[in-house]
């Protein structure tokens, strides 16, 4: 057993590649070890801007061997008339390195053919490094590469170097001119040079003492209570923003945190929000706040190097933060020289997406859309259509301009300073969100409905005019529309219908298309069926509980629930078993419309009688666990009929009938769920 560190040494990696190149590497070597029967104790991750690394415990030296049966010649070929070796079987010894007495024979089909087992060695782990790494390393999916000799070898950038030492031995590894050894390289931005690394073991504390934090967590962590310490002994708190954290570990792999202020009269004369725009998304500093939630005029600067760094690099900073803050402070004073609504006339010179008309021409649509909503929805219409006006009037002021991370922030803070109600500034101010998967949704009803009309308007035109993402690639991020939209009706609390929102919205699309409906619900439906798998439920659950239409999604949800609750139940089984012997019996048969005057018997009327109030029960019952427990009496009365009715009569009208009625009971039992889509 011994312990193995990989070193891939490289020039400064892109901040956003670093967790998934290591992802990759550690995914990979791991599945190659087991794979080739290597057996290890535990593998630890490293990833800095400049070196990925796997440290491997207890990794055996090499694979267990194993047996292996060669297939020879045909027995009757084996030997000539005189009973010697033929040269077919001969062929077979020299190749497999074997004598005449290994050789056994057996019955392939209906040939007998000369066999021999062998001992394969087990694979050396010296062998898989050396041979795997590199393909490892290069299987790597990446957006861009780049080559830098002339080998052609091409990667994310160019490795420099690597290390590969099982203990304090060398393992040969080569990647294009690049050979593998024993030393690493010591930090930037000093000039760099060689450090020889005597035993694996000997990595974290040789890195360490050049202050280097080869891991990635423990990076970001160091980061986040130094500058969470320096607050405290200021008085002041600090949020742990993620986002800002992963920048900073994917800049620096020997970080050296110190605080800093700039005058306090931005404070008082540039609202907060620009301040941490500046701070966060320009220069990457972590502010401090006041124990209110306020913002101080303090900030912790994350260096990548020592302290003899810290007085240049303060001084570089300071000058770019002074001068970044005093621009914020001219763009707001000249953005409010004038009213939100006086930059109306400027969107019509701000194009949407090509080919899809102006921002002027998106608020026109929202106002529309939120105006017809009155038809279908009990949300405050009033506040939603003026939300809707205002809410993209801030992408023609000076402050979106310059730091358009702001967009919907400072419309909804220029609405309240101009007068506009809470509900309204907060609803523009949070209608974007959420813009990813882990973003939080907008607070307020007025808020959810804007996203919500907003993120359809533009996935319905998309989708109309063809831009329906194929592949990988989504550069207009329709799915991350759907996706939204989707959470939005799912977990907001908001229960809108959302097919009549999508012919609203088509309504005024700036392309038509005869498809678009289907398309778009087409679109939607394998998503929502992604969501409700990733909070949990089965697979059968949810593709029941989606019906063809898509009217109520927050009643997807609420199904699965439902039918989770009831999942084991007898009375359930039985509704499953009844819809799908419904389902053998019609197999494509749709016609509904049956009489009753052409019933034979009691227990045909019965049954119908039975379902009819059953049905007219379920239309009325105020939640799906209702609905569910008044559809269980249709199981009785079902299995009378099917023990007492011959579905398929001889008379050719009564049998039609019967199909109709049984085909109007199953759209009946369709309509709360699909039952024959459960695997029972």
């Amino acid at each position: 057993m011994s312990n193995l560190l990989i070193e891939i040494g490289t020039e400064e990696l892109p901040a956003n590649q670093i967790k998934k190149a290591i992802s990759h590497i550690r995914g990979s070597f791991e599945k190659i070890l087991n794979e080739s029967g290597l057996t290890f104790s535990s593998i630890k991750e490293y990833a800095t801007p400049r070196r990925l690394g796997l440290f491997i415990t207890d990794v055996s030296d090499q694979g267990p061997d194993t047996e292996k049966e060669l297939k020879g010649p045909p027995k009757k070929i084996c030997f000539d008339k005189d009973g010697n070796p033929s040269k077919a079987l001969e062929g077979f010894l020299n190749k497999s390195g074997i004598t005449i007495d290994d050789v056994s024979y057996k019955m392939f089909g209906k040939n007998e053919n000369a066999v021999a087992n062998i001992i394969v060695p087990g694979v050396k782990l010296a062998d898989v490094v050396s041979e795997e790494l590199p393909k490892i390393i290069l299987s790597f999916p990446h957006p861009h590469s780049m080559k830098w000799d002339e080998t052609g070898v091409s990667w994310v950038r160019p490795i420099r170097w690597i290390v590969a030492l099982k203990d304090s031995e060398v393992l040969p590894v080569k990647l294009g001119k690049v050979v593998s050894g024993r030393f690493t390289k010591s930090p930037r931005p000093e000039k760099t040079c060689e450090i020889e690394i005597k035993s694996a073991n000997d990595y974290e504390k040789t890195l360490e003492s050049m202050g280097v934090i080869p891991g990635y967590q423990e990076r970001k962590d160091f980061i986040f209570n130094k500058a969470n310490g320096q607050a405290k002994e200021l008085g002041l708190v600090i949020k742990r923003n993620e986002k800002l954290l992963n920048e900073l570990v994917g800049i620096v792999e020997r970080p050296f945190v110190v605080t800093g202020e700039f005058p306090v009269e931005y404070i008082e004369s540039t609202p907060d929000l620009v301040l941490r725009s500046v701070l966060v998304s320009d220069l990457r500093f972590i502010p401090f706040e006041k124990p209110d939630g306020t913002l101080s005029n303090r900030f912790a600067l994350t260096i990548n190097g020592g302290e003899n760094l810290v007085k240049t690099t303060m001084a570089g900073e300071m000058k770019v933060l002074l001068g970044k803050l005093s621009d914020a402070k001219f763009f707001f004073e000249k953005d409010r020289q004038k009213k939100l609504e006086d930059y109306r006339d400027s969107l019509s010179g701000i194009a949407f997406i090509k080919g899809l008309g102006t921002i002027q021409d998106k608020t026109e649509r929202l106002v529309k859309i939120a105006s017809d909503l009155s038809k279908f929805s009990d949300e405050n219409i009033v506040d939603l259509v003026k939300s809707a006006s205002l809410s993209k009037l801030d992408l023609a002021t000076s402050l979106v301009r310059e730091h358009d991370e702001l967009q919907g922030e400072i419309g909804g803070l220029y609405a309240s300073l101009d007068g506009e109600n809470g509900e309204i500034s907060k609803a523009i101010s949070q209608h974007y969100l959420p813009a990813t998967e882990v973003d939080i949704l907008p607070e307020t009803k007025t808020g959810l409905m804007l996203s919500l009309i907003d993120k359809t308007d533009s996935l319905v035109n998309l989708i109309s005019a063809g831009s329906i993402p194929k592949g990988s690639a989504d550069p207009l991020g329709v799915r991350r529309f759907a996706t939204n939209i989707i959470r939005i009706l799912v977990d907001g609390e908001i229960d809108e219908n959302f097919e009549e929102l999508i012919n609203v919205c088509l309504g005024y699309s700036i392309k038509k298309s005869e498809t678009a409906f289907e398309d778009i619900v087409a679109f939607i439906k394998p998503r929502l069926e992604k969501l409700l798998k990733d909070k949990g439920h089965r697979y059968d659950v949810v593709r029941a509980s989606i019906s063809d239409n898509i009217s109520n999604i927050k009643d997807a949800e609420r199904k699965c629930i439902a039918i989770t609750a009831i999942y084991q139940k007898d009375e359930f089984v039985r509704i499953v078993e009844t819809a799908k012997r419904l389902k053998n019996i019609l197999k494509d048969w749709d016609k509904i419309e049956f009489d009753n005057e052409l019933f034979e018997n009691g227990t045909e009327k019965e049954f119908a009688a039975s379902a009819k109030s059953i049905f007219e029960r379920i239309d009325v019952a105020d939640s799906f666990e209702n609905k569910f427990d008044i559809l269980f009496e249709l199981v009785a009365p079902a299995d009378k009929y099917f023990e007492e009715i011959l579905v398929n009569a001889e008379d050719e009208k009564i049998r039609n009938n019967r199909k109709n009625f049984l085909s109007w009971v199953l759209l009946g039992m369709f309509k709360i769920s699909d039952f024959t889509a459960i695997a029972i």
